[in-house]
Parts: structure tokens; C-alpha cells; sequence
């Protein structure tokens, strides 16, 4: 009878909420700081004047056209017509548009780019510098050229394709290939599987750019586009100037219409068993398949009031799951319920779990179980209340956020706007019903609402696994029947003990008194030495809706450790994610800290130890108590540590043979010289593990408070803050053991090559990693000096390795110089290929570097990396985030790497970045990993 009544309320939901909360029909307003617009040709505009950061301007064309509007013969074409508008267009032929933004600050990769999806493609140019009209033109007529005028010219095509190729190459991995077989299942019926917007290699290969040039003309047009400008300009003025550049682009005659796809109900189950030769993982998945708000709706406050209770919904059947996984008995080792949307106007209430020892049914029937529970008996007003208490944290968080917002915040409801028929409403306004709605929603409204997000049709299962176990999944009609005979599984109202319980109620701390300070007015900061020698240092942050964060680092970390606690050590990463603290397990903790705006954690790390937390301002207190018991009071569980190993060692099992792994640890041992501190964990550690002697590292590495360098910002004076830190700091244990940095582990000198070949990968492919390290002072001239040598490495490997051979989609090129334990230097250069051209493209990357070392960068390429980081260090906000790194980087390294940054740049010279080359590539140590098919 209880499941009868819950269906009958579906059909009254709206009158019943209309009645308990607000009218769901009330139309949201429309965000009056936007200008809207249409031209005469039927192009859309979107306007608004913002200025964070100032003089800067966000520059969109969004096309509402996508891989859904491809005949077969074209799969892939949205997505390479994407690439096409960077290579050439009427006004813009060749690379000039980009050399032309890069003269300006605005770099390709970074502030110029694109993205196609199933559903629309959208072209940007970002951060664009509003200091000469000049420029403001000049990015206006990048995009009207994107309108209608890319080039395609079929010299350009046949050079892209080469990239297309090898961003296809990139993405064929085993995750992606089974995130395609899902769709299949999630989108069954529709064209939606059929395509996949990179398109198929047969395609991409051999149209004939005619092809192209005709999908472009088609469905690229002005009544499918919109101009979104946002920035730090007159709206009129820049109104006009969007009038007078884009009238001009001619209207279509008699336009193809845009055919809205959408996905059948599907009244049985849909199975699925999704397998991959290459995958490790085991999963299944629950999938319940949720229309969407109609258009009419979708401008009122149904879909606001939808996310509110689906949201609330998800996150107490995630707190049923977990119980079941925590319980005697479990029905699987993990699981994570998450709301989501997708395309065609859907959105999925999706469980994934994974199996106990790849018993795939009984994870199935432990979530079915759970479910049936639900949908038989609701949840209580306990489980809501706690729900409602981590909904409100989070969307306290976001709300503090909006007053920080920057220009390219903006863009997104813009773009949901134009191709999704979202409302286009202030942030602020629905924030505000979401707060009213999330206060005002009863227990009784959320039970009328389970089976509309759990609902008895369009059920989906999915389970994924590797090719070699797809004989232990049972056949999919079996699967499908244990969805539709799950009402008739026999539960009980699960007895759930959510009593709350104090953390440490007979706390009695002595504490300690300031006793000495020293101001930092250069930073904002106020040093205080506390009388058992503990040194903190504050900043009161008046920023609004600022919180409460407490960091604190001490020199030492796992190096310190003997070699026979080294994977005790490596070990107790894992043991912290089920901590408890003083009176509370890890259950009875989460729960404690659901209904506070509070956090902290505490790691171990190879050279330090850290303490990191949070807290809103009410939750002060809370936060610097779990300071305070992370030190003195933490719990290690006997179970939880059990289960913890046989989980790793079941993760291990299943890694064994893997290759990918292998050749990884290899890249570990081969690169740190076997160094114990470094070499991967092995199933013999595990099988000597125990909890005390992970809790004996733990104790040992956070015994001494005096060893730790405290950092403390909040919004409270320094008379409302002192008292915490006297009473709760001033209490911590301390000790006269004083530990520097440690340098135990040693990268390999000199020339190392590492070639492991996996013919058995289904995508011929080459994974390189080409490592160059050495030492090198740590100060900012260098730092710098490093940035602009990273910079024009890659935009180098960017022409000759992408353009001019056509070897890869990305040439990833990071740089870092370390300042502890010891001044050090280390560059990668990273890329995927084809096999083919695997040693001619590493020969590229040196020849590129011998350049540089033999003859320096050319004056224009030092010029717009110049121009770029200027510009983005005029944007960085001069906060108290900005402020507490620049701080952070003087205590803790020694050397304030900011101070004088903005003229240090304007130093840099080529001559510099040539003798920085030469200091580090002369060193002669060079590592080169390479893993793929041979």
C-alpha cells in the first residue's frame, strides 16, 4: 500500500508543492544586465558590462550546431570544421589570427579555443586586453569570420587531418571506449550513439573538402549563432560595433531545420555488459533515466525545485549505500550515487558500485535491496535534516562566491540560455529560492518525490569489466529480471542509528599564553609565539563572506621514517581516509561534522607533514577542536585497517599483470634509482602490515606542534581569535626535536632510456616522456627565466611537432623548480603518436632544445610570452589568497619568489633564457619513457 500511495502523489506533485512551498509556476526574471539582441540575419546577441578583471573582455560566437546535425558521411565534421577556424579565414588567412592575438597577450591553448559537443560548438577568445579600440575590432572580426567566413582551404584540411588523427589516437583508450558502449545503452533508440563527435577515422581521412564546406554553410549560419560578449566596456558602444560588424553576414534562405532529438521511455530494463581488453576495473551501474523540465517549464522554478529535492534525494540514498558497504555482510566494496544531466534534455540518478570478489549479482541485489527500502519506507526527518545541513554548507559556499565571480563566469548561463532554453536569470535570484526551497521542503514532500527519481521504467544496468572476466557476468536477461522482481524483495525499515554524539565533551585544555609578536605589515600578517614556543602567524581577512582556514607544515615527512616502517608509512595515506577522532569512528565523525561547516585533514608527505582545515565563522570553534584531536586524540579502526588492506591488495591482484602498471613502477625505479622511499608497494608489504605500527609513524610525525609552522586566516579580530589559538595551539603536545629537510632520494644522473612495448593495446600508440633534470638556484629571476624557456618550447613543439608534422594532438611541456629539500630543476616534454613517427618526433624535441641552448629564442617569441604574463599577472587578484602565497613561499622557502615580479619580468632577456637552457640541459641528464606498441 505504501508504494501505491507514493505512485498516486506523483500525479499531484505540483498542486501538493504549489501548497507547501511556492508557486513552481512563478516565471523566473529575466537577468536585466544582459543586453539582448537579434540582427536582421537572425543572429543573437548577448551583452554585459562586468569588470573582474578590469579592462579585460571574454569574446564568444556560440554556434547551437553540433555532431547531431552530421549524415554519416560526415561523422566527425563539426569537430574538424572546430580545427579549420584556426587555420585560416577571409580576413585572417593562415596562422595570422593567432599571431596576431599572441602579439596582444592572448595566447592559443589558453585564452583561444573551441569545443564541439553531441549538442552545439562554441569558439572563444579570452582575456582579450581592452586597451586599444583597435583590439576590440580586431577580435570582433575573428569571430564574424568564424560566422561564415573559415577559409577550409583543402591545403589546410589535408595538414589537419594528421592532428585529427592523433587527438583520435589520444582518446582511444579503454575508458573512453567503454564511455561509448554506455552510451549506447544510456541513449538506446535515438542518434545519439551514433555519434561521437571525434568523429571516424574513415571519415576523417578521405571527405573531400567540399563535404566539409557544405555542412559549414548549411547549419553554420546566423540564425543558429550567438555573439556573447562579456567585459570591461559601454554596452551601447559595444552594441553598435556588434551591429555594424555582423549585419552584414547574409541571411539563409529557406534554412534547414534543426531537428531536436530526444530519447525513448523504455518501459523493461536495459542491460548492458560492457567490456574492454585493456580495463582493469569492475563496476555496475544503476542508471534511472529522468526527462527533463519542458521548455515552458524550464522558465519557472520547476527545474530549480527538481535539483533541490533530486539532489537531497541522491545524497540520502548515497547514506543508505554507504551504511550497507560499512554493514556486516557487505554487498560491495564501493559505491557513489550522483545526479547528473546529459543530453537531449535528460538527466541520470545513477548508482555505481563495485563488486566483492566480482560477484556482480549480489552488488546488483545489495542496490536493489537499498532502493526497495527507499521507495517502500522513505527516508526519516533525521536522514533529511542531515541531508539538508550538507546542502545548505554547500550552497552557503557557493553563495559567498558570487561576489568574486570574474567575467568568464558569466558566459556559461548565457550559452544554456541560447542552445538550451535555460532561463536566463541572475545568480543571485536563484540562489535565493534555492535557499527558500532547501529551508521550506518537509519530509513528507521528499517521500512524494522517490518515485519520481526512483521510478519503476527506464531503468538502466550497466556492468563493465575486463574482457577476460566477461564470462562471470550472467546473462542479461537474468539481470534484467532482478531489476523487475526487485518489489518483491522482503525488507525492513532499516534501523539506521543516526543519534548525535558529542566529539569531546569533558575537554579541559590549559592552554598557553602569546607571549611574543612581530608584525608583517608588508604581508598583513601578525607573527605570535605562543609560551610553549609554537609560532603562529594570522591574518585577519576582511574580504566578505571570507572563512576560517588554518594550514600548518613541518620539515620531515616519510624520509625520516626507518626503512622497516617505510610502507607503515606509505600505508597510513590510506588509514587516514577512515579516522576517527577522541570519542567518534570514522561513521559517527562524518555524521558529527554533517551538520557543521567545518573540515580538517592531516597528511604525510616524503619531506613534510601538513594540517589543512576550514570552517565557516559560527564553526570556529569546531574547527580548531579538530585541530586540536587530530594531534592528541585520533582513532584507527582495527576493521576499517582490514579492510583497507584487502582492498589494496585486491587492486594489486587485479594489477598484476598489467602492463601500464608494470611500466610504471619501472618508470619509478629506473628515475629514483630504487630508492626505498620511492618503490612502489607490493602485496609482501601488505601482508606485513598492522595497524599499530601505522599509528607508531603517525604519533612519531605529529607529536611535535613546535615542529609546525602555523597559518591562520579568518574574518574574527585579533582579540576574537586569540583565545582559540591560546587555548586549543597553546595545548598541543611539543617537544625539543626540531627536524630540517632531509635529502634522501636522488633522481638518476646522466642518459636513461626505458622502451616498453604492449602489442596488445587495440590503438597503435606511442606514450612519451622525455625528462631533463638537474640542479639549479632556487630565486625568482630564475623562475621566471624557467616560465619563458617552458613558454617558447612549446609554442615550438606546437608548430613543428603539431602543425608541420602533424604527430600530435598536445605537446605537454612542464617545467618546476623545487627549492626543497634541495635546489633542483626538472623540464618534461610529454606526447602521444603513432608509432611511426615515435623516434623522428624525439629526435624533434631535442633538436628544438639544442636550438635554443646553441643560439637562443628569437626576440618575437620572448615578446608575446612577455606580453602574456604581463597581462595575467596584472589580473591576479591582489587578495588575501595572493597575499598568504607570497607569504607561505617566505617563511616556509626562504625567499618571497613575488617581490619585485612585474619588473623582473620586463628583465628577462633572450640572452638569459639561453644561458638558463644551456645551466640545465648541460648538465647531461636526460630520461626518456617511452610505453606503447612497438
Amino acid at each position: 500500500m505504501k508504494k501505491l500511495f507514493l505512485s498516486f502523489f506523483v500525479l499531484v506533485l505540483p498542486l501538493i508543492c504549489i501548497a507547501q512551498v511556492t508557486d513552481l509556476n512563478q516565471k523566473l526574471p529575466t537577468d536585466k544586465s544582459v543586453r539582448v539582441g537579434k540582427l536582421s540575419n537572425g543572429m543573437s546577441y548577448f551583452i554585459k558590462q562586468y569588470s573582474n578583471p578590469k579592462e579585460r573582455g571574454e569574446f564568444y560566437i556560440v554556434h547551437n550546431v553540433g555532431a547531431m546535425q552530421e549524415e554519416d558521411n560526415q561523422n566527425g565534421l563539426a569537430h574538424f570544421l572546430e580545427h579549420m577556424a584556426f587555420n585560416g579565414t577571409k580576413n585572417f588567412p593562415g596562422k595570422s589570427m593567432l599571431n596576431y592575438l599572441g602579439s596582444i597577450g592572448v595566447r592559443f591553448g589558453y585564452n583561444v579555443n573551441a569545443y564541439t559537443s553531441k549538442e552545439r560548438t562554441v569558439y572563444n577568445i579570452s582575456n582579450v586586453p581592452l586597451i586599444r579600440e583597435s583590439i576590440t575590432d580586431s577580435v570582433l572580426l575573428a569571430l564574424h569570420d568564424w560566422s561564415y567566413y573559415i577559409s577550409c582551404l583543402p591545403e589546410e584540411i589535408e595538414a589537419e587531418r594528421g592532428v585529427i588523427r592523433e587527438e583520435w589516437r589520444l582518446g582511444d583508450n579503454s575508458r573512453s571506449r567503454m564511455m561509448r558502449k554506455a552510451s549506447e545503452f544510456q541513449y538506446k533508440g535515438s542518434k545519439y550513439p551514433e555519434r561521437t563527435v571525434i568523429g571516424l577515422p574513415e571519415v576523417i581521412n578521405n571527405f573531400v573538402p567540399a563535404t566539409l564546406v557544405n555542412f559549414y554553410h548549411k547549419w553554420y549560419r546566423p540564425d543558429m549563432q550567438a555573439i556573447v560578449l562579456i567585459g570591461d566596456f559601454d554596452v551601447d558602444q559595444m552594441e553598435k560595433k556588434v551591429i555594424s560588424t555582423f549585419s552584414s553576414i547574409p541571411k539563409t534562405e529557406n534554412p534547414t531545420p534543426k531537428i531536436l532529438y530526444s530519447v525513448p521511455d523504455n518501459k523493461e530494463p536495459i542491460v548492458g555488459i560492457i567490456s574492454d581488453p585493456e580495463t582493469k576495473a569492475s563496476a555496475v551501474k544503476l542508471i534511472f533515466k529522468l526527462q527533463g523540465p519542458d521548455a515552458e517549464q524550464k522558465l519557472t522554478l520547476v527545474p530549480i525545485y527538481n535539483s533541490v529535492a533530486g539532489q537531497l534525494i541522491t545524497d540520502m540514498v548515497q547514506s543508505k549505500l554507504d551504511a550497507a558497504k560499512d554493514g556486516p555482510n557487505p554487498p560491495f566494496k564501493t559505491t557513489a550515487a550522483v545526479l547528473s544531466p546529459g543530453s537531449a534534455n535528460l538527466t541520470f540518478l545513477q548508482m555505481t558500485f563495485s563488486p566483492l570478489n566480482d560477484d556482480y549479482m549480489l552488488a546488483l541485489n545489495g542496490v536493489l535491496t537499498e532502493i526497495e527500502r527507499v521507495k517502500k519506507f522513505g527516508f526519516t526527518q533525521r536522514e533529511l535534516d542531515i541531508a539538508k545541513a550538507g546542502a545548505a554548507k554547500k550552497l552557503e559556499a557557493d553563495i559567498s562566491k558570487l561576489s568574486k565571480r570574474k567575467n568568464e563566469d558569466f558566459v556559461s548561463p548565457v550559452i544554456e540560455h541560447f542552445t538550451r532554453g535555460e532561463a536566463l536569470t541572475p545568480e543571485e535570484y536563484k540562489k535565493d529560492k534555492e535557499r527558500e526551497i532547501l529551508q521550506s521542503i518537509t519530509i513528507e514532500e521528499i517521500n512524494r518525490n522517490i518515485s519520481r527519481f526512483l521510478t519503476d521504467n527506464n531503468r538502466i544496468v550497466l556492468v563493465s569489466c575486463p574482457e577476460k572476466d566477461r564470462d562471470k557476468i550472467p546473462d542479461e536477461k537474468v539481470i534484467a529480471e532482478a531489476v523487475v522482481n526487485a518489489g518483491q524483495i522482503d525488507v525492513r525499515p532499516y534501523e539506521n542509528n543516526l543519534d548525535k554524539k558529542s566529539l569531546a565533551p569533558d575537554l579541559k585544555l590549559t592552554g598557553s599564553p602569546i607571549v611574543t609578536q612581530k608584525d608583517w605589515t608588508k604581508y598583513g600578517f601578525k607573527e605570535w609565539t605562543l609560551k610553549n614556543g609554537v609560532k603562529i602567524f594570522w591574518y585577519r581577512n576582511s574580504e566578505p563572506d571570507s572563512r576560517m582556514t588554518i594550514q600548518a607544515y613541518s620539515k620531515g615527512g616519510i624520509v625520516y621514517v626507518k626503512e622497516v616502517e617505510i610502507a607503515s608509512a606509505k600505508l597510513l595515506e590510506y588509514a587516514l581516509r577512515t579516522k576517527g577522532l577522541a570519542n567518534l569512528n570514522d561513521k559517527e565523525l562524518k555524521l558529527y561534522l554533517s551538520e557543521k561547516d567545518a573540515y580538517l585533514s592531516t597528511s604525510l608527505s616524503l619531506n613534510s607533514e601538513s594540517v589543512s582545515g576550514y570552517s565557516s565563522l559560527k564553526d570556529t570553534e569546531t574547527l580548531f577542536k579538530l585541530l586540536y584531536l587530530n594531534f592528541v586524540s585520533p582513532r584507527f579502526d582495527v576493521e576499517n585497517f582490514t579492510k583497507m588492506i584487502d582492498r589494496q591488495k585486491e587492486l594489486m591482484a587485479k594489477s598484476a599483470d598489467s602492463k601500464i602498471s608494470i611500466f610504471r613502477d619501472s618508470v619509478t625505479n629506473i628515475k629514483y634509482q630504487n630508492n626505498p622511499y620511492m618503490r612502489p608497494l607490493k602485496v609482501s608489504d601488505l601482508d606485513k602490515a598492522n595497524l599499530e605500527s601505522v599509528k607508531k609513524v603517525y604519533f612519531e610525525r605529529f607529536a611535535n606542534a613546535n615542529d609546525f609552522t602555523f597559518f591562520i586566516m579568518g574574518p574574527q579580530t585579533d582579540e576574537q581569535i586569540k583565545p582559540l589559538i591560546e587555548k586549543f595551539i597553546g595545548s598541543l603536545p611539543v617537544g625539543k626535536n626540531m627536524e630540517n629537510y632531509k635529502e634522501s632520494v636522488y633522481i638518476q644522473k646522466g642518459v636513461k632510456e626505458l622502451r616498453y612495448y604492449d602489442n596488445e593495446m587495440l590503438t597503435p600508440k606511442s606514450q612519451i616522456t622525455v625528462n631533463y633534470n638537474g640542479t639549479m638556484a632556487y630565486n625568482q629571476k630564475n623562475i621566471l627565466t624557467l616560465y619563458f624557456l617552458k613558454y617558447v618550447l612549446s609554442d615550438r613543439y606546437m608548430k613543428s611537432i603539431r602543425e608541420e608534422k602533424g604527430g600530435a594532438y598536445y605537446v605537454s611541456v612542464s617545467a618546476d623548480l623545487i627549492a626543497n629539500p634541495k635546489n633542483r630543476v626538472e623540464l618534461s616534454v610529454e606526447f602521444e603518436t603513432d608509432p611511426k613517427l615515435r623516434d623522428e618526433l624525439i629526435g624533434i624535441v631535442q633538436k628544438e632544445i639544442d636550438d635554443l641552448v646553441a643560439n637562443g629564442p628569437k626576440a618575437s617569441e620572448i615578446k608575446d610570452a612577455v606580453l602574456y604574463v604581463k597581462k595575467n599577472h596584472k589580473d591576479r587578484e591582489k587578495n588575501s589568497d595572493y597575499w598568504y602565497g607570497r607569504f607561505k613561499s617566505l617563511i616556509l622557502d626562504g625567499t618571497d619568489i613575488y617581490d619585485g615580479e612585474e619588473e623582473g619580468i620586463d628583465k628577462v632577456s633572450t640572452s638569459d633564457i639561453q644561458k638558463l637552457a644551456k645551466e640545465l640541459f648541460s648538465q647531461g641528464n636526460k630520461l626518456t619513457f617511452i610505453y606503447g606498441t612497438k
